[in-house]
């Protein structure tokens, strides 16, 4: 059904008001340049979603773990952990709490590894390097745990969070 500006309207079609100004040859490659971009421009943020970075998933994961470990859903809280350094490799954050949650559930082997992680990751964290000094303690390791203790004292380090 033609309108007065030369638009052809017809329901379930795209609406194209300049489509009489274009010379014939040009409407058909027009027209699929157009109805290509159309579906770029509609497809593109969920592509665009899809390839968000993976540090950012991670903080996300991160974010849901200390809300469990807050909670004190270990279990559910070592599990977000574990998404979150495996987005994002390099985050001290997931690897350090994915040690605490071990330590709340007793997996001492996994904290000894997530903490040690996290020490390669930031060498002078105190707390990892308190926590794997109990761990230490735990095996009967007592050597290592003194070294790491005393590592501690020696540099005057802040205050380390202890849990009882």
């Amino acid at each position: 059904m033609p309108t007065g500006s030369g638009t052809k309207f017809v329901p379930g079609y795209l609406i194209l008001p300049f489509q009489g100004a274009l010379p014939a040859n040009l409407r058909s490659k027009f027209l699929w340049v157009f109805l290509a971009n159309f579906l770029f421009l509609s497809i593109s943020p969920g592509i665009l979603r899809a390839f968000a970075s993976s540090s950012t998933k991670a903080e996300v994961h991160l974010e849901r773990g200390s809300q469990f470990l807050e909670k004190e859903l270990y279990t559910q809280a070592a599990s977000e952990f574990q998404q979150a350094v495996l987005l994002d490799p390099k985050s001290f954050g997931g690897f350090y709490n994915l040690g605490l949650a071990y330590w709340k559930l007793r997996k001492i082997e996994l904290a000894a590894e997530a903490f040690q992680k996290a020490l390669s990751l930031n060498p002078a964290d105190a707390n990892s390097q308190y926590y794997l000094g109990r761990i230490h303690l735990l095996k009967g390791d007592t050597s290592k745990a003194i070294s790491l203790f005393e590592h501690l004292t020696a540099r005057r380090a802040s205050p380390v969070a202890d849990e009882h």
